[in-house]
């Protein structure tokens, strides 16, 4: 019965850091727009 809360936590830190990574994902997902429509914006201005 000792093993039980090891093999509980075991199981919740995989899951945790698999959610963790779909965020990361995410994030990154997001981020990247964001920086992509900054440089459109900053190369449109610096053109002006």
């Amino acid at each position: 019965m000792a093993l039980q809360p090891d093999y509980r936590r075991f199981v919740g830190e995989i899951v945790a850091i698999r959610n963790a990574k779909s965020i990361v994902r995410r994030l990154d997902r997001t981020a990247g727009t964001l920086v992509l429509s900054w440089l459109r914006s900053a190369s449109s201005a610096r053109r002006r």
